[in-house]
């Protein structure tokens, strides 16, 4: 498999040899290529027009810099002669590599739903697939594509009433087959978890109907998902991509037998375990556990019984201070204990009364609902507040 080197490492070797063996800008670039390639190193990504800053301290690359502007005037209300300069620089710049063309292509979609609409008419999305495909073997393109690619299945433009999130996400697992090309690729890419992270992450953003997350799993998504938690158990990152990816494959009832049947319940818990100062990672799993326990009494009985329930109680200590932690939390302890009177008990026992009150005395109004739920559902104390009695008063909020 190629190596690669990222941008920066590139500009940072030209740069030494201009300021260190004093050469000009074109020999240092040639040098430079000279070097990577002569270890190796595939620089079909790598930007190698550019120019140095005044100072010669630095190095300038047009495209960013044309770039930044375009953004810069996106967030007011620019005019034809604000835009027109560096709109003639990014197309120019954009001809010259695909390097050019992969930061374009993310950048422009992000909280734009328009720029998306009209890539996909033009086909940006078959294109990105085959780059993908035709790239697979080089990290830096397969990491900046997967993030092109899941940059179509964002709903985050807040000036547009409706999105086509969904469709595009439909589009991409029907017409460009991206489930298998992403999973088979990861499956090469497991000793890279960078790499196969971006990947995971991409097929989680597919899991948008109950027949993409069965066809994902038929394609070996659960094995793959087992590999990263034995594979890779010191990298918190991929390990909290894989909990996501599975939070969202088991919202279909299948999908989460089998997956509780392959074993990755105890996996998640010990990597909750393992990474429980961080805050990602425990997030995600909260929300994989709680998933997997969801209506199944049976999975919630395993998941305390590996450890979870103390996990989770254990990570809510540690991170009292984060809501959105909390929060997860105590969603995952109604989950696992609501329908097992056997598990409510050792809730109790592990001193989850306590720390949801903690929680709730921290963290107020946005966990109060939940809080309160897994209180009520745990047959703990609750206090409520009755809002209206019927005395022909609004309520007072």
């Amino acid at each position: 498999m190629a190596k690669v080197v990222y941008q920066e490492t590139f500009d940072s070797v030209v740069l030494e040899n201009v300021t260190e063996f004093d050469s000009p800008l074109d020999e240092a670039i040639d040098e430079a290529i000279k070097e990577f390639e002569a270890q190796g190193v595939h620089l079909g990504i790598i930007v190698k027009n550019m120019r140095l800053s005044e100072d010669k301290k630095t190095i300038v690359h047009d495209i960013l810099i044309a770039l930044e502007k375009l953004r810069n005037a996106a967030d007011g209300s620019p005019v034809l002669e604000d835009i027109q300069g560096p709109l003639t620089t990014f197309s120019a710049q954009c001809k010259v590599s695909i390097a050019h063309r992969a930061r374009w292509s993310t950048e422009c979609c992000l909280k734009h739903e328009v720029n998306r609409q009209n890539l996909v008419a033009a086909g940006a999305l078959g294109s990105l697939v085959a780059l993908l495909q035709a790239q697979k073997s080089n990290s830096r393109v397969v990491k900046a594509t997967s993030k092109a690619l899941r940059a179509y299945t964002l709903d985050d433009d807040i000036r547009q009433a409706f999105g086509k999130a969904h469709e595009h996400a439909r589009l991409l697992a029907e017409e460009h087959g991206l489930i298998a090309i992403s999973l088979d690729m990861i499956k090469d890419w497991l000793q890279d978890s960078d790499t196969a992270s971006e990947l995971l992450s991409t097929v989680g953003k597919l899991c948008v109907r109950a027949e993409y997350c069965q066809e994902i799993v038929d394609h070996g998504a659960l094995h793959v998902i087992n590999n990263v938690f034995v594979s890779f158990p010191d990298h918190p990152a991929i390990n909290k991509q894989a909990m996501s990816l599975l939070k969202a494959m088991v919202g279909n009832d299948k999908v989460k037998t089998e997956a509780m049947k392959s074993g990755v319940s105890q996996l998640i818990i010990a990597a909750i375990i393992k990474h429980q100062a961080v805050v990602g990672v425990c997030e995600e799993g909260f929300g994989a556990l709680s998933m997997l326990a969801l209506r199944v009494p049976a999975h919630a009985k395993q998941i305390i019984q590996a450890g979870g329930g103390q996990a989770i109680i254990q990570a809510m200590k540690i991170h009292y201070n984060n809501m959105q932690l909390q929060k997860l939390g105590c969603m995952a302890i109604r989950n696992i204990g609501c329908r097992v009177p056997e598990n409510r008990q050792l809730f109790i026992e592990y001193g989850v009364e306590e720390v949801i009150n903690s929680a709730l005395q921290n963290h107020g109004e946005p966990i109060k609902d939940v809080a309160k739920a897994a209180l009520r559902d745990l047959d703990l104390k609750v206090d409520f507040v009755e809002q209206w009695r019927g005395t022909g008063h609004e309520i007072c909020r």
